[in-house]
Formats: C-alpha cells, sequence, structure tokens
C-alpha cells in the first residue's frame, strides 16, 4: 500500500514539473516579445499615448481592425447600433472564430481550409478599412489619427529642430 502511495506521490511531483517546466520554457519563448511591448507602450504612454492599436500607436493611423475593441464592449451592453458604428464587421470575428474552434468539424474543416476563405476575408476588411477611412479619417473616432503616435511626434521633433 505504502509503495503504491509513493508511486502515486512520485508520478503527482513529476506532472507537476513537467507543468512548471513546459510554463518555463514559454515564459523564456514570449519574453522578449512581452517585454518588448510592455516597454514600448510604457513609452507611448509618457507621450499622451492612449491606444492599444500598434498601428495607431506607431504610425498616428488606424489599423483595419480599429474599433473592434469598442465594438465588442458595445455588443456585450447589448448595443447593436454602437457595435455597427464601431466596426461593421465584428459579426465575421465572431464566425471567423467559430470556424477556428470547430476547424476539425465536417464541413467547418473544408471552410477553415480553404484559403479562398481567409483571402476573401482580409479583402472584405481591407475594403471596409479603406471606405471607413475615406468617410471618418481623421477626425471621426475610431478612426482618427493619433497625433501622439511614434512617427507624428518624431516627426514634430524634427520639424521644430529644422
Amino acid at each position: 500500500m505504502r509503495m503504491k502511495l509513493k508511486k502515486i506521490r512520485d508520478n503527482y511531483i513529476e506532472g507537476i514539473k513537467n507543468t512548471a517546466e513546459k510554463v518555463w520554457n514559454s515564459l523564456r519563448k514570449y519574453a522578449l516579445p512581452i517585454s518588448f511591448a510592455a516597454v514600448f507602450y510604457s513609452i507611448m504612454y509618457l507621450f499622451g499615448n492612449r491606444t492599444i492599436c500598434v498601428s495607431k500607436a506607431t504610425f498616428g493611423v488606424p489599423c483595419p481592425g480599429c474599433g473592434m475593441t469598442r465594438s465588442f464592449k458595445s455588443l456585450i451592453k447589448g448595443d447593436i447600433h454602437s457595435a455597427f458604428y464601431y466596426h461593421p464587421l465584428f459579426i465575421l470575428v465572431i464566425l471567423a472564430a467559430f470556424v477556428i474552434l470547430f476547424r476539425n468539424t465536417g464541413s467547418i474543416s473544408k471552410i477553415y481550409k480553404s484559403a479562398v476563405t481567409w483571402i476573401s476575408l482580409l479583402i472584405v476588411f481591407i475594403s471596409v478599412w479603406v471606405v471607413r477611412m475615406i468617410q471618418m479619417f481623421p477626425d471621426k473616432p475610431p478612426i482618427d489619427y493619433n497625433i501622439y503616435g511614434l512617427f507624428p511626434v518624431i516627426y514634430r521633433f524634427i520639424r521644430n529642430i529644422i
């Protein structure tokens, strides 16, 4: 009986060690990108940048997905009109997540493996982004110009020196 308990304990401890080792390896693998992102956003925050969009934080120009976070926040609150205003393609993101989640299931696996599906989705996102840029840029949120972006700040700094 003691031998069985000892074996169970040893297996349990070995399992914890293996899990800890996997977590440590994952942390080491992602430590540099996470550290870079943390330093980047901290510096950007000091310059007055208040966005989580990498494109908007760097270039001052919104990305094709800008407004998606606010869209989902509005959806959760039940405000469908605002959800569509902030990003009209939020439903496609939900459908894409559904396809990715059930990618090993029958006909959904065909959709998941189809390059046409993903290329079409990309074209739709870029097309909607272009239309939104024409209609809203540079002064209507969420497609507004970020004067605190890295490149706009550097540009203004250089322009003031010259």
